[in-house]
């Protein structure tokens, strides 16, 4: 437990000795050059004197889009940790300019929710004008307190025109009812869990993952002492449609369920009736890096800059909804492991990542991966096409010691754009699916097409390529005749423009603003077996079905042959030779 007299005798000290800061005690307040605002930041402000022998460690700056520490003045145009003195290399926040050398990239800019007033076109900071909230009506609403597992929970009134219900986690029981909004109902969780490192959801509609710093820039609410010891915060917020009554809304809402266990947080929709419509937005602000993204129903999913820890394990999944992932903050990580098992397919854009011990890209489904890259280099990149979807990197330039391939299903591994080199590159194709690689300068090429393979091996390759093919797939090599390779096979100098060259990195759909989306849940009772039959079972089932049929047909045939041969040989039609 805190110690209450502690904690005050420590705050009253420190108040002493240190200036009034506008910002929580576990964020750091920063100013821009030429700029007479504050603002709120996770990360060390940039600072210090600029070394290029020595990289810079405190790089930190308010992004576009945030708000000040006291909610009057919005940034409206990049920003970036620069060198604002020449002669001394001193470090600080600058808005972008070309007097200006910046030295780290800039920070993700924040989506603005409100309009904004009019402004220079040359302004990089807009005032905001500073309202009361608007009272709302009147609604009864409860404010639980969850204790410790198995602790009692505490129920006091609260205020009439109080905001939605806020639940404090660990979880260890349903939320209460939160207090219906005008255009539907809407729910908050607070979180107090420490050292939290993944998240888990299984809902519809539309799915936000955001830092702190976006919670912090909404309002000046969220900045208030009762946040302090907060870790993350989950806002769910839905409607059955514009016509539908609040109660029905908010039914909506109770049939998502919230816990924390292992240091993950555990989003979940328990659908209640047949037929589910509506449209749902849940949104989760974390106040530390995470590890590990994994969304098992069909909701988009976007995962934003600043969520995901740079030098640490990385682990991103998605089954049925479509999965984005800004890496823009993270610069090294262990290993990278991304994964669509379903119909999702995963678009992942890392234009800051430039080290990585391992990147394991899987496609067990429909969905394919996309990759966008810049600089990197990487130790170990492995890609598994297992089913429909493809596997599409694009790089500027990638370095990689070890590269291996496997295509078990229609979806290509692709290679699509920039240039780069390895040192050892495994394929292996027993599917239709096309391995491009091309575009990679390997040092050895080892190839091998199963009797089941189909697809094509399209390398480069210094030294040597050796293969071990036994289906109809080829091998074709590209530009480089390496010095030994297998003369009776055919190959291939100058490979074709693929599709995939033609996706960028604008083609990615990023919303402009978080908005709930639409959805419908069928939830099916009483099902007969073929509920548990996939697509691809039931292919075959299809399959050994009509060949069984043709197999009567031909015993059938053969059976009317012989009788036939029999009844003449009985009516003697058929004489021995003499």
């Amino acid at each position: 437990m805190r110690s209450a007299g502690v904690f005050a005798l420590v705050a009253a000290v420190a108040a002493a000795v240190a200036p009034v800061s506008n910002c929580p005690d576990d964020l750091n307040e920063v100013s821009l050059l030429n700029s007479g605002a504050s603002y709120c930041i996770t990360e060390h402000p940039c600072s210090g004197i600029y070394r290029s022998d020595k990289p810079p460690t405190k790089t930190a700056c308010p992004a576009e889009g945030q708000v000040s520490s006291k909610g009057d003045r919005l940034i409206i145009k990049p920003t970036c940790c620069a060198i604002i003195n020449n002669t001394t290399n001193v470090l600080g926040c600058v808005f972008e300019a070309a007097k200006y050398t910046c030295i780290a990239p800039s920070p993700a800019p924040i989506p603005t929710l409100q309009p904004l007033p009019p402004h220079s076109a040359n302004a990089a900071e807009v005032k905001l004008t500073t309202t009361a909230p608007p009272t709302t009506e009147a609604v009864g609403a409860k404010e639980v307190s969850v204790g410790a597992s198995g602790g009692d929970a505490t129920t006091t009134a609260a205020p009439t025109t109080a905001a939605p219900t806020i639940v404090v986690l660990p979880v260890t029981q349903s939320a209460t009812q939160a207090t219906a909004l005008s255009s539907g109902a809407r729910r908050q969780w607070n979180i107090e869990e420490d050292n939290l490192i993944a998240i888990e959801t299984n809902v519809p509609g539309r799915v936000f993952v955001s830092s702190w710093t976006r919670w912090l820039s909404l309002s000046a609410l969220n900045r208030k002492p009762e946040y302090k010891h907060v870790t993350a915060v989950v806002e769910i917020s839905g409607s059955i449609g514009a016509n539908a009554s609040s109660d029905a809304s908010q039914s909506l809402i109770d049939q998502f369920t919230l816990t924390v266990d292992n240091s993950t947080i555990f989003v979940d929709f328990n659908a209640s009736g047949i037929h589910n419509d509506g449209e749902v937005l849940v949104e989760i602000y974390v106040r530390s890096p995470l590890e590990r993204i994994a969304m098992h129903g069909s909701a988009e999913a976007y995962v934003e800059a600043g969520v995901l820890a740079s030098q640490r394990p990385l682990s991103l999944t998605t089954a049925t909804g479509d999965l984005y992932i800004d890496l823009a903050n993270v610069t090294n990580a262990t290993e990278v492991t991304v994964a669509a098992t379903g119909a999702g397919s995963v678009q992942l854009v890392g234009p800051t990542l430039t080290t990585a011990t391992s990147m394991a890209l899987t496609s067990n489904g429909d969905g394919s991966i996309v990759a966008f890259l810049q600089t990197a280099s990487i130790t170990n990149v492995t890609s598994r096409a297992y089913g429909y979807g493809d596997i599409h990197i694009y790089s500027t330039s990638l370095t990689v010691q070890t590269v291996y391939s496997s295509v078990d299903g229609s979806g290509s591994v692709v290679y699509a754009s920039g240039a780069g080199v390895c040192r050892q590159q495994e394929i292996e194709i027993s599917g239709v699916g096309n391995v491009e690689s091309s575009r990679l300068l390997c040092v050895d090429t080892n190839v091998k097409i199963d009797y089941s393979g189909r697809g094509d091996a399209i390398v480069q390759s210094s030294n040597s390529i050796t293969t071990d093919v036994r289906g109809p797939g080829n091998v074709l090599y590209f530009n480089t005749t390496p010095t030994k390779y297998p003369a009776y096979k055919k190959h291939y100098y100058e490979i074709k423009d693929v599709d995939a060259n033609k996706l960028n990195e604008s083609s990615i759909a990023w919303p402009a603003s978080h908005a709930p989306n639409a959805f419908h849940v069928e939830v099916t009772s009483n099902g007969s077996w073929l509920d548990t039959v996939s697509v691809d079972d039931l292919d075959r089932i299809i399959l050994f079905g009509c060949l069984l049929f043709l197999l009567l047909i031909l015993l059938y045939i053969l059976y009317r042959c012989y009788k036939r041969y029999k009844d003449n040989k009985d009516h003697g039609e058929y004489q021995r030779l003499q």
